[in-house]
């Protein structure tokens, strides 16, 4: 049985996150939204584990060569590519989760 209230609170945090949600989807940002979206499971009774972002979609980004002051070009490494430390997910990606989980809740009625 849905909590109405705790629904109703629920989605207007999804509302106002996913309307400012802007630039790189760091981890951050996922994990706020896991937060929310399982605030909403819980509070609707609705099963929308297909809604998280799953690990595999979190990356780490390459890091660009570094180029010396003296050196008119980058110098690039004989070595493996360096990756950031922070991971970060595929933006179109993460807005289509986001726009089928409030399809979802238009369906329900929810807006």
């Amino acid at each position: 049985m849905p909590d109405e209230k705790a629904l109703k609170h629920a989605f207007v945090r999804f509302r106002g996150f996913r309307s400012h949600v802007f630039g790189s989807i760091t981890e951050t940002i996922v994990d706020e939204y896991h937060e929310i979206l399982s605030s909403l499971q819980k509070s609707s009774g609705d099963d929308l584990a297909m809604f998280f972002i799953p690990p595999s979609k979190m990356l780490a980004r390459g890091v660009p060569p570094v180029s010396h002051k003296n050196l008119r070009y980058p110098t690039y490494s004989r070595f493996d590519p360096q990756f950031t430390t922070l991971k970060y997910c595929d933006e179109k990606f993460f807005r289509e989760k986001m726009e089928r989980l409030w399809d979802h809740f238009a369906k329900a009625g929810i807006h």
